[in-house]
């Protein structure tokens, strides 16, 4: 059986200004789900990576993923693998969400436009 690998509140909020610092002066980066609600996960974290100005020429969403496998960042699940695990499961949800890594822990990424 795989270790689950923890994620901390703490830690979370040091990815997430790293991360800031990363993809600015493009993008923004929060922080939401269990890790901000429970200080902790040993499942993921759930991040949301946004526009700062939606008619910037450095919003450019692939232009992004380049800027995350620079930073050190895998992704694992795509937009596509991620939607039809939800069909599977029933759900009409149509946001962009996609599975990543990050020194072996999990992070799902809401890309907003």
């Amino acid at each position: 059986m795989r270790k689950r690998v923890m994620w901390t509140l703490e830690e979370a909020q040091r990815f997430c200004s790293l991360l800031e610092f990363f993809t600015s002066p493009g993008f923004g980066v929060g922080l939401t789900g269990s890790v901000l609600i429970s200080n902790k996960s040993a499942h993921d974290i759930d991040i949301i990576l946004y526009p700062l100005s939606s008619n910037s020429p450095l919003n450019d969403i692939d232009v992004l993923k380049e800027i995350l496998v620079k930073f050190g960042m895998k992704p694992l699940l795509g937009r596509e693998e991620v939607t039809k695990h939800w069909r599977k499961k029933g759900s009409l949800d149509d946001k962009h969400v996609e599975i990543w890594n990050y020194n072996g822990k999990r992070v799902d990424i809401f890309f907003l436009k």
